[in-house]
């Protein structure tokens, strides 16, 4: 049976009460979209504790954006449902509150707690007080990236509720794959800042490839002989032994830490090769073009891991590089409003932002974060119910990016899904 977003306010209401009322100060619930996630929180804050001092916190572009003038998330949701108490609200962003100290309030509502929940942020329910904490998020998947026990120490999640779609809150969608290789036809500079020259892209990652499998395999010669040595514990992850031999410094010698700072430099240099081809830049404008020159109501939304891939695909975009001009023309209020039809990103669509009318988005580049990419497809389900929002997810097989897609395809939230090798075909279904 379908349920309405009253029925959900209320099932979610209940179980926070019920969860309090048991003596727990804080919990998590993952809320999908459409559910009135900002509602709830207002709901329980006013009509379930009655509380005087509430402070919420959001991620900096959530709570502002990037641009000065760009709209406050929870003060237009304060000013439709609660107008008249608006004096018992702070907002901030996490980036400040973390460093406030002996504060305290009724309740703290964390907006986005999957991003505002992190080690370095937590210092904010460490030095303050709070009666109740409340934690937000309409991004499943939180406690299998690395945050369970922090989720478990200062919010742990109690209900979930992920079937809008299902229940007619919000559209549906599909998702269309482009799988393809890489080969040598497009070129990227390759070598030094002195000496750089052109090199394919099959050629370039297959160096990278070859360098990131040498140094991992001398890195696990050194960890398998820290751990006989009585140096360190058993079990540890590759990647966090790196981290402390090289990052951290704690490698007993400079020879080991040159070996685990090797193999870090390694990991990121195929990443950024792998968020940077030029083929990505060309098959994106492509179906770019052909999603706008197939219907003039279109709009789509290109997302991408690197900024400056996001600007060789759009003319308009919306990042924290944005040019003074790009600032100034403020391209989120202009896709919105339907003046623009494209809008490229890098990071700053997939927090928390309200952005209407999307059709399509393209996922050109991006990591194996599921958080990120579910938030990069919520982007699409500001339409209307009866409309279905294409995803063109690109896959890139034989290298890395391949693993980073089987890890976000697993966890979005569709069985709508077809694959293409061939773009022509894809662009003839889009």
């Amino acid at each position: 049976m379908k349920k309405t977003k009253d029925e959900i306010n209320k099932e979610t209401r209940v179980k926070i009460r019920d969860w309090y009322s048991k003596g727990n100060k804080s919990c998590s619930v993952v809320l999908d979209m459409g559910s009135g996630k900002s509602k709830i929180g207002l709901d329980v804050a006013m009509k379930d504790l009655n509380a005087d001092k509430v402070l919420t916190v959001s991620p900096r572009t959530n709570l502002t954006g990037f641009l000065k003038n760009d709209k406050n998330s929870w003060e237009k949701e304060l000013d439709k449902w609660y107008p008249n108490e608006k004096h018992r609200f702070t907002m901030s962003t996490i980036q400040d509150a973390y460093k406030w100290k002996d504060r305290e309030y009724d309740l703290l509502i964390m907006d986005e707690c999957h991003t505002v929940l992190t080690e370095k942020y937590s210092d904010l329910l460490r030095n303050n007080k709070f009666k109740y904490i409340l934690g937000l998020t309409g991004t499943p998947g939180v406690e299998i990236e690395g945050k369970y026990d922090l989720y478990k120490q200062f919010a742990p999640i109690i209900y979930e509720y992920l079937d809008s779609a299902e229940d007619g809150l919000i559209n549906k969608s599909r998702i269309l794959v482009f799988e393809r290789e890489l080969n040598n036809k497009f070129k990227m500079q390759s070598g030094s800042k002195k000496k750089p020259f052109m090199q394919g892209e099959f050629a370039r990652y297959a160096y990278l490839n070859k360098e990131f499998e040498k140094n991992k395999i001398a890195l696990i010669n050194i960890q398998q002989q820290a751990e006989q040595n009585g140096i360190i514990n058993s079990g540890i992850n590759l990647w966090v032994f790196a981290r402390e031999w090289g990052y951290a410094n704690k490698a007993p010698n400079s020879k080991e830490r040159a070996i685990a700072m090797k193999f870090l430099n390694a990991i990121q240099y195929r990443k950024k090769m792998l968020h940077n081809l030029p083929s990505g830049v060309f098959y994106a404008n492509a179906v770019k073009e052909a999603i706008l020159n197939k219907n003039k109501d279109n709009k789509v939304l290109i997302f991408t891991e690197e900024v400056a891939q996001a600007d060789k695909i759009s003319e308009h975009v919306y990042h924290s590089k944005m040019s003074a001009e790009a600032k100034k023309l403020n391209n989120l209020e202009r896709f919105d409003s339907g003046e623009i039809r494209e809008l490229g990103s890098s990071k700053g669509l997939t927090l928390g932002l309200n952005i209407n009318g999307a059709t399509h988005g393209i996922l050109e580049s991006y990591i194996g974060s599921t958080v990120e990419s579910a938030q990069k497809k919520g982007r699409g389900h500001r339409l209307n119910i009866d409309d279905v929002f294409t995803l063109v997810l690109f896959k890139v097989k034989n290298t890395q990016q391949e693993k980073w897609f089987n890890k976000v395809i697993s966890t979005l939230n569709t069985n709508d899904i077809t694959y293409y090798d061939d773009v022509k075909e894809l662009i003839k279904n889009l």
